[in-house]
């Protein structure tokens, strides 16, 4: 089963135009002081809010030398998605966005939340930054796993919502809980394509690979069964739709 599961890493496609399949995490990964650094703005921010801090993260915007930062917030029943975005010289805010209840999602568990600064230039004046969410569920016998991405843009001291839950990692499988069993994996890179038109289009290449798995007299034997590559080109009207078979399951 090793093998069925192993993490496909998300690859950079560079690109005459731009750009992007793999965020980076943040935190201390990249930056070992940047919740250190402004301990203080989410202590004060968040004095009276419940917070978990497995999904509290930020990192700096190169694209506007701005800071991102991003957290969950219990509120009653509702696991609620917040994003600021900060001067990091002032500490004010810059802009900001509250999505009520977008960790929720039933049986399947938001786990980790992380800032993607890969450069989605749709114009001239407009760079988005994309959050990540990563998905688990609770089945044994239909495991499941995903990434989805969210693009926002900075406008009017707002963070608009451009795209929502494309799922740019996703597995799902059915299996015995011994070995016999289905699987498939699929990942998606992202090209911003700039044509004739006010704002890119969002090229999207989707890999789908599917597997099966069998007890053999000694072992678990993975069979490769088919791989296929769709692509999709994603136009802007007051953002860019994602058809539902291109949505984490989360969001459909």
């Amino acid at each position: 089963m090793k093998a069925i599961w192993n993490i496909v890493f998300l690859w950079l496609e560079l690109t005459s135009a731009t750009v992007f399949g793999a965020g980076e995490k943040l935190g201390h990964a990249k930056r070992p002081d940047c919740m250190e650094e402004y301990q203080s703005f989410i202590s004060d921010r968040y004095k009276d809010y419940e917070r978990t801090y497995h999904i509290t993260t930020c990192k700096m915007w190169p694209a506007t030398g701005l800071m991102i930062f991003a957290t969950s917030i219990i509120f009653g029943e509702n696991a609620d998605l917040e994003m600021v975005v900060l001067d990091p010289l002032t500490r004010n805010v810059m802009g900001e966005n509250r999505e009520s209840g977008v960790l929720d999602a039933g049986a399947i568990h938001s786990h980790e939340v992380i800032i993607d600064t890969a450069p989605y230039q749709l114009n001239e004046s407009h760079t988005a930054f994309g959050i990540r969410i990563l998905w688990t569920g609770s089945s044994q016998p239909n495991p499941y796993s995903s990434t989805s991405l969210n693009l926002y843009i900075l406008l009017d001291k707002m963070l608009i919502n451009i795209l929502k839950g494309l799922a740019v990692q996703e597995r799902i499988g059915e299996w015995d809980m011994r070995c016999a069993g289905s699987f498939q994996d699929r990942t998606m890179t992202l090209r911003m394509k700039h044509a004739h038109t006010p704002n890119a289009d969002i090229v999207v290449r989707e890999t789908v690979i599917n597997t099966t798995s069998q007890e053999t007299d000694e072992s678990c034997k993975t069979n490769f069964i088919k791989r296929r590559v769709n692509s999709y080109t994603l136009k802007y009207n007051d953002g860019y739709a994602a058809p539902d078979n291109l949505k984490a399951l989360s969001y459909r």
